[in-house]
Formats: C-alpha cells, structure tokens, sequence
C-alpha cells in the first residue's frame, strides 16, 4: 500500500513538474487556459445536448478500450498505468490552472474534475475489479478469460459501468459545465 501510495505520488509530482518546465507556456497560450478561450467560454451559449453526446461519444471510446485492453496480457499492469495516467494528468492540470489563475486555479480545476469524476473513477474501478472467475468445464477449469464469471454478474456490472458514464457525461454536460461557467464568471470580475 505504501508503495502504490509513493508510485502515485510520484506521478503526480511528474505532472506537476511537467506543467512547470515544459507546459506553462503551451497550457496558456494555446490551450483551454488561453484567456480569449476561458472568455469565450463564459460570454457564450453552450448547447449542453451536443456537449453531452460529444462527451458520451469520446468517454465510451476510451471505456471500450479499456475493456479490451482487460481481455489481453496488458491486464496485469493496466490498474497501475491508469493510476499512473491519471495522478500525473491531475498533477500537470492542477499545476496548469494554478500557474495560469493562481490558488483561484485549484476551485476551477475542482470543478472541472467534480462530480462527474467520482463516476467516472468508479466506472473505472468495477472496469478494473471485473474479475473472472475459473468455469469448471468437463474434466478441468477452462482456460479462457472470457466468460468465467456467471452471466448475470457480468450483465449487471457492464450495466452499472454503462449508466455510470452515462450519468457521468449528463454530470459533465450540465451540471459541471454550468458550476465551472459561475466559477469562471466569478474569476472574470
């Protein structure tokens, strides 16, 4: 436990570190800290049904490659590579905000990331523990991966991922793009 704690960390100080050296730069000049993007942001409409398909589309893209990655040998190492992804996504993200809007920064990045991350954490989580179970077949266990956990508890934890981000991405749409539009109207003041 200790050593995932330091393994996270570590990424995380990376992304930061990242942000720093190489990133300050590129984030708010060209990137969606751009000054003229964060105004154009909050000055304009936002069709949340077209954000939210658009969200939807590119979340169940990265979910069905998560899932397939599970079937083959990356298995193994793929709970700590998302660990890894994601505490130095953070940590460059957290870092860029910060640099770009000062401690204002952490509360935009907060909101960008909550509430709609808890569900897309937890998606990941039961993506993750969606482990298999061997299946007795004739004379001994088959060898597979696919299928060895009974129908209904495999059905039932694919669905719950599916409404997860589902829910996730009406989070994201609605409910975390109008608290991140206050925030930043705020900060515009």
């Amino acid at each position: 436990m200790k050593k995932q704690i330091l393994f996270i960390a570590i990424c995380f100080l990376s992304g930061v570190v990242s942000a720093q050296l190489f990133g300050t730069k590129f984030l708010t000049t060209y990137g969606f800290l751009n000054p003229y993007h964060i105004r154009a942001f909050v000055m304009g409409k936002t069709e949340y049904m077209q954000m939210f398909w658009n969200i939807l589309w590119v979340r169940t893209k990265e979910y069905l490659f998560l899932a397939l990655l599970g079937f083959t040998p990356v298995r193994k190492v793929l709970p700590q590579f998302i660990k890894s992804v994601l505490a130095y996504t953070f940590g460059l993200f957290l870092w860029a905000c910060v640099m770009n809007m000062g401690l204002y920064g952490i509360v935009v990045c907060v909101c960008c990331i909550f509430p709609q991350g808890i569900l897309y954490l937890t998606a990941i989580v039961l993506l993750i523990k969606l482990e298999v179970q061997p299946r007795y077949v004739g004379a001994g266990y088959e060898k597979s991966s696919w299928l060895r956990t009974s129908a209904t508890t495999l059905f039932f934890t694919i669905l719950t991922i599916v409404i997860l981000v589902i829910m996730g991405a009406l989070l994201e749409a609605l409910a975390g793009n109008v608290l991140l539009h206050m925030v930043l109207q705020q900060l515009l003041k």
